[in-house]
């Protein structure tokens, strides 16, 4: 199996390098064979790029703002306060995969990243349904 992968990268390669587009490559291989694990981490940063240019530094940073605000209830600012319902509308994501349960595999990643948004965009703030 690990052969086929390999001939799949190889011929995708020689596409990619003869036609130079990245993107075509990628979504190309995704479809013929599926994504080789070697690859997955360059194929997710640029299927979903960070046009925001955020770091874990600032994400960090948003995070512990919104638990501080959880926790003692701290004066909020635009849609801050909407970091409330977070809790609530996550467990509703998929619900028949139950991966956004609150034992769920994700449901703690999901959250801190709605949560960090709420935080980095209190202009608009969490939206139920935007999990």
């Amino acid at each position: 199996n690990s052969n086929n992968n390999n001939n799949t990268i190889t011929n995708s390669n020689n596409y990619y390098n003869n036609n130079g587009n990245e993107l075509y490559y990628y979504s190309s291989l995704c479809k013929k064979k599926g994504v080789p694990y070697s690859l997955r981490p360059r194929i997710w940063a640029k299927c979903i790029e960070n046009n925001l240019h955020l770091r874990k530094k600032l994400f960090i940073q948003l995070l512990k703002r919104s638990n501080q605000t959880r926790k003692h209830s701290l004066n909020v600012y635009g849609y801050e306060g909407s970091v409330s319902i977070i809790d609530t509308d996550v467990p509703r994501t998929l619900p028949k995969l139950k991966m956004f349960d609150q034992q769920g595999a994700f449901f703690d990643q999901l959250r801190e990243i709605l949560q960090a948004w709420v935080f980095y965009r209190p202009d608009i703030g969490y939206i139920q349904g935007m999990s």
